[in-house]
């Protein structure tokens, strides 16, 4: 879970953005959740989210 609209590190355009990329995965509270289960291990499925919430957020930048 990330909160996108209380992020203070993103400019508004990128939130604009990324509400818009994430489609259905964004809560109307402006809550990002992205579910991992690729992997067998919870570590492993945390840094999958993380890489894709990183890759989300810049091709949303």
């Amino acid at each position: 879970r990330f909160d996108v609209r209380n992020s203070p590190s993103l400019p508004e355009e990128v939130k604009i953005r990324l509400a818009h990329l994430a489609g259905r995965r964004m809560t109307a509270a402006g809550i990002l959740i992205i579910t991992a289960r690729r992997f067998r291990t919870q570590e492993k499925n945390r840094q999958d989210a993380l890489q894709r919430l990183i890759a989300l957020i810049r091709q949303a930048a």
